[in-house]
């Protein structure tokens, strides 16, 4: 399914006027969510597998829409990408720190860099961890 999204990106990256050995940034960032993203199930098994949890975080993340452009209300389906592999690797955090770390590097992986706000940005840090200490276990299986 990424070399679609590969693909894609190819094309609208030749449509802007780049030159073919150019690497387009969406490209770029394409490459890196396959590589970073390879073990994680597809979201309806995502879905399947954390139940309404996964509904409880996406609207967490729709809540604080801490990142630019069309709004959570004007796009549901803004975060369900990010909340996929946020919710498959948040049991495997441990403290506060490294949830802070997984949804930089999730939103950054999703969104491209300088997207959110800092403030709000800790605020969703903060509701998140709390949202993975009262409703997710952590394994000792080990995910990046």
């Amino acid at each position: 399914m990424w070399i679609i999204h590969v693909l894609i990106a190819i094309v609208k990256g030749l449509s802007k006027g780049l030159d073919k050995n150019e690497v387009h940034p969406e490209i770029s960032l394409s490459v890196q969510r396959a590589t970073a993203h390879k073990d994680i199930p597809d979201i309806d098994v995502v879905k399947r597998q954390f139940g309404i949890k996964f509904n409880m975080l996406q609207k967490i993340l729709d809540n604080h829409d801490i990142v630019a452009g069309p709004t959570a209300k004007t796009d549901p389906d803004k975060y369900a990408e990010a909340t996929r592999t946020i919710l498959y690797r948040l049991p495997h955090k441990k403290t506060s720190g490294e949830v802070s770390q997984l949804l930089s590097k999730e939103f950054m992986l999703w969104f491209g860099s300088n997207y959110w706000d800092k403030n709000k940005k800790l605020a969703l840090d903060h509701e998140v961890y709390s949202f993975k200490s009262v409703n997710l276990f952590t394994h000792s299986m080990k995910h990046s």
